[in-house]
Order: structure tokens, then sequence, then C-alpha cells
């Protein structure tokens, strides 16, 4: 098969920054900043990437336009003409050495998230009147064998709102609250008022198509420290995060698709000391900042399977533990390559209000502490609104 001169050209220069980037990886991180630096940025607030965009490594959120759009990008709710009904299951693990005894141990992550978009006035031809309005929730538990017992638990409440505002062009708001939890055998941390602001503009022109997705959030935990006899101390940490992610997508010919995209995002803790357990406190000032480029590309070799795979870079700089019972051997960066392939079976059902059923499944492996790997199935049901014509 021949390819054009700018596929050829996309898929060199593809190649060339993915590579460059694998270089970067320091294969002797260390496995305790490996782990507790993913540990930390989980109390955040960040979001779950459906089967579909994680196949392709991320690199397609802020540039699409099914009911994922709720939590990645509300402005590629303004380009859907219908509605969509969604549901992904994903296994996470992280791995790593622990704090106290330096064994090597994993945590497993279990995510469920049912996300739905439907159409305000919609018309057969174009995008809705009054644009396009989504909603869901995303939750995780976690479990990990640690010396502490590290147990986590994440619940979130999402709505959002898009419209187009010009031929092409849609903008978007959408509103995620957190109920957050994690406890250990010397500590707990609860949240119950965390909040992210999602402002988003999408672009498309049928072939190509930009987004941009631009937020802040923040939330404080209780804090609660354990001692051995089971008495308590307790306070406060406010949590803070602000970033963007930008991406773009086109459309090759021959059913492929290449999208690339960039994410940033910088994490703040302004928190009390609680003196625990002997030698241990909980809370304090932490922070750092996490840079991810990715790529992907997708294949459709017929009507009813597509093929995808993906590349995307974690760095997760410079984390700081402001706590006096950490060791310095934790603190630094937890940098990583991540590689995914996934695979996406459309069904048609001969029903005109639910045309379709899509099946998607991805896998990622990512390079860090031991290797750790990540496993996401979404079911998604897109449907119209509009009588037959």
């Amino acid at each position: 098969m021949r390819f054009s001169r700018a596929r050829r050209v996309s898929l060199a220069l593809a190649g060339a920054i993915a590579l460059q980037l694998s270089s970067a990886h320091n294969l002797f991180a260390d496995g305790k900043t490996d782990f507790y630096a993913q540990e930390a940025q989980k109390l955040f607030y960040g979001t779950t990437t459906n089967a579909k965009q994680a196949g392709v490594a991320g690199s397609t959120n802020v540039t699409s336009s099914d009911s994922s759009a709720v939590v990645n990008n509300p402005a590629g709710l303004g380009l859907n003409h219908g509605g969509d009904i969604s549901a992904t299951y994903g296994h996470n693990e992280i791995s790593g050495n622990d704090a106290i005894d330096y064994h090597e141990f994993n945590e497993d992550i279990n995510t469920g998230q049912i996300l739905m978009n439907f159409p305000l006035s919609p018309t057969a031809d174009s995008t809705p009147e009054y644009g396009n309005f989504g909603f869901g929730w995303t939750g995780h538990h976690g479990d990990a064998d640690d010396t502490v017992n590290t147990e986590d638990t994440d619940n979130q409440v999402h709505g959002a709102w898009g419209i187009e505002v010009a031929d092409g062009v849609s903008v978007g708001y959408g509103l995620s609250y957190f109920h957050s939890k994690q406890t250990t055998d010397v500590s707990r941390f609860k949240q119950t008022d965390g909040f992210r602001h999602n402002f988003g503009v999408q672009s498309t022109d049928g072939e190509v198509t930009t987004g941009a997705n631009f937020y802040f959030a923040n939330g404080t935990y209780d804090l609660t420290g354990i001692n051995p006899d089971r008495s308590t101390a307790r306070g406060e940490s406010d949590y803070a995060e602000h970033g963007f992610e930008l991406g773009a997508s086109s459309a090759m010919g021959d059913g492929m698709t290449v999208s690339g995209a960039i994410q940033y995002a910088n994490y703040d803790v302004d928190g009390d000391f609680i003196r625990g357990a002997p030698g241990t406190t909980v809370g304090g000032n932490e922070g750092g900042q996490f840079f991810s480029p990715k790529l992907g590309l997708e294949q459709a070799f017929n009507d009813w399977l597509v093929g995808r795979v993906g590349y995307r870079y974690l760095g997760l700089n410079n984390w700081f533990f402001g706590r006096e019972d950490i060791s310095d051997d934790i603190h630094g960066s937890a940098k990583s390559n991540a590689w995914s392939a996934g695979l996406g079976v459309v069904i048609p059902t001969g029903m005109h209000y639910f045309p379709k059923v899509n099946i998607d499944y991805a896998a990622e492996y990512r390079e860090i502490a031991y290797g750790d790997w990540q496993h996401t199935v979404t079911v998604s049901f897109p449907f119209t609104l509009c009588e037959p014509m």
C-alpha cells in the first residue's frame, strides 16, 4: 500500500517524537518515588479515559464529541448531532517499593464510569439548536498491600453543556463534584467538597479537528492521624489543581486518523502537620507538576473493525512531600513511557433511534517501577431523537 507524502511525513514525525521522549526515561527510577508520587496524584482531580481514547494513549481526549466530552472537553458536546450512552470499566495497577521496609508491592485499582449526553431541541441535519447536555458518574477503588494497608475510594458526579457558536466551532463548560477518601493504618483523608471547572473549545472542518480544555479545581481534605492507642489528632489540607490539554486529530484517508495532544497540570497542597503514630506525621505542604505529550493512530479496517495504537510520556515532575517523616529518597519525579493498543467493534442494530453498538477495548503498558498494566473496556450506544426522514 502506498502512502501519500503528507501521511509519510506525519508518521515519520510521530515516530521521531516518540523515540526522543522514550530515550528520556530514567531506567533507574526509584520504586518508592514511582509509587508514592502516583499515589499522591490520585488525591487530586483527574478524570478517566474511555477505551476508545485509551487505545490512542488519550490523544483524542479533547477532540472527541461523544459522551466522553462530558469529562474531557465539554465543547465536544456542541458538535454532537445526537446523543450517546456509554459504560466503562477499567483495571489498573501501580507497583513500587514500600516506604518503611522497601518490599515490592502492588495496588490494584478498579474504575467504573457511566456517561450520557442528549441534544436540546435536536434537528435532523445540523447540531442541536440549544446545544447538547451531558452528565454522569465516575468512581474508583484502590487497595494496596503495603505496610500500612493503603485503601482509597473516589466518587465523581459530572455535568456539562456545549453548543456550536459558529460553523464547526463550539464552546462548553463542565462541572464535576468529588467525594474522596483514603485510609491507612495510621491516617485517614476525607474530602466532601471537591469541585473541578472545565472550559473548552473545539473546531472542525470535517477532516481536521482541534480542541482545548482549561480547568481549575480545589477542595479540602479532613485529616486524621491515628496513634497506636487509637487516639487521634485532626487537621485540614487544602488541595488545588489547574491545567490544560491541547489536541488535534486529522483524517489521512483510507480510514486512517492521526492524533496528538499535550497535557499539563500543576498540583499544590497547603496542609496542617498532624502527629500520628511515633515517627510519622500526616498532612503538610506538597506539590508537583505533570506533563504528558501523546500520539495516536487509528485505522478502520472495514465498516465494523477499528485498530488503535498510541504512545504517551508521563512526566510527574519534582514531587515534594513537606513532611518530616518523609525520607529524601521519596521526593523526586516519577517519569515513564506508556504504550497502548486497542480494538473497536461496531455492531449495527437495524434500529433507527439506536443504529449501532460500539464495543472498545484498550491495554496500556507503563515502563515504571516493575511495569504496570491498565485494561479498559467501553460499551457505547449512540442514538438520535429525530424522526426518520
